[in-house]
């Protein structure tokens, strides 16, 4: 079994408990399942799409063909991305707000997001760089991260950063990374969330963007009810995916430019049109303009409706728009000086 061993010892299970089970799985068609999932099928009966964790291991020479894409290329050219990334980060050449090589890297995430970073780096961490360090943060409650940035050196200057994500939206907010008032929140209603749930039709009906409009203000509202340190940051950061797109569209940018969208800056008004621009659109002309990443042409519509629903209710009207990590995206606009009140 690849050389994994099962110890029975603690269980009262014999040859026939075994035969059993062997026959149950059998009977309730799981081998069928199995190679269904392997070929791509969409086993995932709940949301009608294949279950493409096996495309995440097949080696570069493999295909797997699904809905007309193999999605083995995408998965290792994904990968290939996430490993020149890693190398200009451990070389220097990728540096922070600051333009010094980053030396500090806090992973933030819940779940997968933390088990998996946490256990890589443990299993490597004698191969890493000693001028490096590691931290881990799976918690919504602030003393969590308070502790893990604590001795790092932010600057100082109040700030909320909008993380906008599949699943939910991180807001975080306070003077510095290391400020003991620190206030953070989780929305779950994240681009990819709210796309699959709430958004009808291709484009969007405008029943469901409607209602998708009222449950990202629903949360929004309750989040801010809930920290009252949300509601007013004279600096408003916005980073990931969504947000780095919506720079890329308003600047026409052709070619991908990380240097041009990191430092931007977003108004509202752009949002907000964007937003009814791409609602009005289906996948295929969006996916055709320029700035539009392939894959991001589904939940765009989502997530700018979020941004723009954010920014309505904290009276914002500038986002500066951020490339790095999170806790750089903290102070980017703090030391790039961008005037945004």
């Amino acid at each position: 079994a690849a050389g994994l061993y099962l110890d029975y010892s603690k269980n009262r299970i014999v040859d026939e408990t075994v035969r059993l089970l062997l026959q149950l799985a059998r009977e309730s068609g799981l081998e069928a399942m199995r190679d269904a999932m392997f070929a791509g099928e969409h086993v995932n009966v709940s949301e009608d799409r294949a279950a493409l964790h096996v495309a995440l291991r097949m080696p570069r020479t493999t295909t797997l063909v699904v809905d007309g894409t193999d999605v083995v290329a995408e998965v290792h050219a994904v990968l290939d991305r996430m490993a020149r990334f890693a190398d200009q980060v451990r070389s220097g050449s990728w540096t922070g707000f600051t333009g010094r090589p980053i030396k500090n890297v806090v992973n933030i995430g819940i779940g997968g997001s933390d088990l998996g970073p946490a256990m890589a780096y443990q299993a490597l961490r004698w191969y890493s760089r000693r001028d490096m360090t590691f931290r881990f943060v799976s918690n919504v409650d602030a003393t969590d991260l308070v502790w893990a940035v604590a001795d790092l050196d932010p600057a100082d200057g109040p700030f909320l950063v909008v993380d906008i994500g599949g699943g939910s939206t991180e807001l975080v907010a306070g003077a510095g990374a290391g400020d003991p008032s620190l206030a953070v929140a989780s929305l779950q209603i994240g681009c990819v969330r709210v796309f699959e749930r709430l958004l009808e039709g291709d484009p969007p009906t405008p029943p469901s963007l409607r209602r998708a409009r009222e449950a990202v203000a629903a949360a929004v509202r309750e989040a801010l009810a809930a920290e009252p340190r949300l509601a007013a940051p004279p600096l408003l950061v916005g980073l990931a995916g969504t947000v780095t797109t919506l720079a890329a569209l308003e600047m026409g940018l052709a070619v991908y430019d990380r240097d041009r969208i990191h430092h931007s800056v977003l108004t509202a008004e752009a949002v907000e049109r964007w937003e009814r621009t791409l609602a009005g659109e289906d996948r295929a002309a969006r996916l055709a303009r320029p700035g539009m990443a392939e894959g991001r042409e589904d939940v765009i519509v989502a997530g700018a409706l979020i941004l723009a629903t954010l920014m309505s209710a904290l009276g914002k009207d500038r986002c500066l728009v951020s490339e790095a990590d999170i806790l750089d995206g903290m102070v980017a606009g703090l030391l790039a000086g961008v005037p945004l009140d």
